[in-house]
């Protein structure tokens, strides 16, 4: 597998595209997260947060976003960012 790497842009520029590949779904953020720590980091932005689609992962895999699931500790990221759809799904979780 070929290594994945994150061109040197300016952050803001970055953050940008990540928006918009994170508003179709989460699940197209992983090939970002595993380019490296600026990868993970930069997905990891609030505004990426604010804006990352995590219908899918509330749809999909909702004991992935329970207690001690796999995608919980991101979804509480989401929330705490101001996600309005992380937000309302997150109220409706025990």
């Amino acid at each position: 597998m070929a290594s994945l790497n994150i061109p040197n842009l300016p952050e803001e520029i970055l953050c940008k595209i990540i928006e918009m590949v994170g508003a179709d779904s989460f699940y197209y953020l992983g090939g970002i997260l595993r380019a490296g720590k600026r990868g993970y980091a930069l997905v990891h932005e609030p505004s990426v947060l604010r804006k990352c689609n995590v219908q899918p992962m509330v749809t999909f895999a909702t004991c992935q976003i329970c207690t001690d699931g796999q995608f919980r500790e991101f979804f509480i990221k989401c929330v705490t960012a101001g996600n309005t759809n992380a937000t309302m799904k997150g109220s409706m979780q025990h």
